[in-house]
């Protein structure tokens, strides 16, 4: 594109130039041609080489990968720059019942209620927290205050993970955005494999989930025992951003629910500074919709 619009503007300059030469003067107005032509040629192949230059090196960055688990699960790697890969595991929708089912016992809140059906389409979601070397390598910066390439990267609100996934699916091909709170559960639960356990894979919370009872920052992903369809961390580590503002629940049945406007911003799965009960399956935070902290998070999601 670039040696074509500079090709162009040789072009006009070209013809501009020769108008001013003598009318009758043909010779003159040919070699002039000649020559200005010749010059063009020559710096648009040197335009052209020089963006090639500066392309990335393809081989570089691995073709997308799909396998089949052992339970037969699809998972799907998807390269974003060296070393920076997103893995996704394929939900192809069903029904669950959503909040304060019988495992969550007398943990259960007020919000969490009442129990509803809710049927989801078909959806990815990534099998770890989003990774400060993701976010470094598609916003150039990091925000997170505990450093570190495989941490989650923290210091965000969903108006930055709305410009994160904007860029990110621009350069990968997909359509990412963030889960949907219904997704977040569904997903946490073990979707289609589901054990109902009260947090997410396990009765055993210390298998599972990183919280204040080991350690007080945030941990690298994928470093406890993953639930049921192969998700990391979905208790535990640091709080999740979901694409829905805050609604109470009603009893009716639902088929992608979509949250509230309350500028109440949904957080899930608790974090390194939680108690055991706000790392449950079903538990809802909330907080504005501008608010960030160093035990704010995210995951990715993705159109199938």
């Amino acid at each position: 594109f670039g040696s074509a619009l500079a090709f162009r503007y040789i072009c006009i300059a070209i013809t501009k130039t020769t108008e001013h030469l003598s009318q009758t003067n043909h010779i003159m107005k040919t070699k002039f041609r000649i020559l200005c032509c010749t010059a063009s040629l020559i710096a648009c192949f040197t335009i052209a080489s020089a963006q090639e230059a500066v392309l990335p090196d393809s081989a570089t960055i691995p073709a997308d990968s799909a396998a089949i688990t052992g339970n037969g699960i699809e998972q799907l790697s998807i390269p974003v720059a060296e070393g920076v890969v997103i893995d996704v595991v394929y939900i192809p929708g069903g029904t669950f019942m959503m909040g304060a089912t019988p495992e969550q016992g007398a943990d259960a809140a007020a919000d969490e209620k009442p129990v509803h059906e809710v049927t989801l389409s078909p959806y990815y979601i990534a099998a770890t927290e989003c990774t400060q070397a993701l976010w470094e390598a598609i916003m150039g910066y990091n925000p997170s205050t505990t450093k570190g390439a495989n941490l989650p990267v923290t210091n965000i609100n969903v108006y930055e993970c709305h410009e994160f996934v904007k860029l990110l699916s621009k350069k990968t091909g997909y359509t990412f955005r963030l889960p949907t709170e219904a997704e977040w559960e569904y997903a946490a639960r073990g979707a289609m494999e589901s054990k109902s356990t009260k947090y997410s894979g396990s009765n055993d919370l210390a298998t599972v989930a990183w919280t204040s009872a080991d350690c007080g920052e945030p941990q690298a992903v994928a470093t406890k025992a993953p639930n049921e369809i192969g998700l990391y961390d979905m208790s535990g580590n640091v709080y999740e951003i979901c694409e829905d503002e805050y609604a109470p629940y009603s009893s009716a049945a639902q088929t992608d629910p979509t949250g509230g406007s309350s500028d109440q911003q949904i957080f899930r799965g608790g974090g390194y500074i939680s108690a055991a009960s706000d790392c449950r399956t079903s538990v809802r935070s909330f907080a504005p919709t501008d608010y960030k902290d160093a035990f704010i998070g995210f995951r990715l999601a993705i159109e199938p």
